[in-house]
């Protein structure tokens, strides 16, 4: 009887943490996104492929769509949002026997892109005018990205530009009494 008790509040934390299953429309509406992405790799179609299967992803977050939209980048030789999405792969999915992958496509893009990687608490991280859920992420070498962390009401932000291959830190702090 002790064992019956003290599982109990082991699985009521649990619970807390687990996001609630889509709904049965959400997830058709990823299935139907993932099977467009299928039908537009195999046709070619590389990045548009990558939009599908991240339409999938952002419906359910199921990480077989964020591979596949790895994989259509990397095949659209678009580096950098290839590398970017390994990385949120890498750091969303770490137990799912997938880290060599995202590590494999990390290598594979970091010679042909510059990698900006944040460091700031409790901030929102925008590059080139689009939210990152990473603090780290590839962009094109050889020209200015505007990077920005906010804070609430607060815009914290730097002009960045780097070689291919090269990395950029960049530190954002809160004013004082924002944090």
């Amino acid at each position: 009887m002790r064992v019956w008790f003290a599982l109990i509040p082991l699985v009521a934390c649990h619970a807390e943490h687990v996001a609630p299953e889509p709904s049965l429309e959400v997830r058709s509406q990823a299935a139907l996104a993932y099977d467009r992405g299928t039908e537009s790799y195999d046709e070619g179609h590389f990045a548009e492929a990558g939009e599908w299967f991240l339409t999938s992803y952002g419906l359910v977050h199921r990480h077989p769509a964020l591979i596949q939209a790895v994989r259509s980048y990397r095949a659209a030789d678009n580096f950098e949002e290839a590398g970017t999405l390994a990385l949120l792969l890498a750091e969303r999915h770490p137990d799912e026997g997938i880290h060599e992958f995202a590590t494999a496509i990390v290598d594979d893009v970091r010679p042909h892109t510059l990698r900006v990687t944040v460091d700031c608490e409790n901030c929102q991280l925008e590059i080139d005018g689009r939210v990152h859920e990473t603090r780290s992420a590839f962009v094109s070498p050889g020209a200015e990205h505007r990077i920005y962390g906010h804070f609430g009401e607060e815009r914290i932000g730097v002009i960045v530009s780097g070689a291919a291959g090269e990395e950029r830190w960049v530190e954002f702090e809160a004013s004082p009494g924002r944090e």
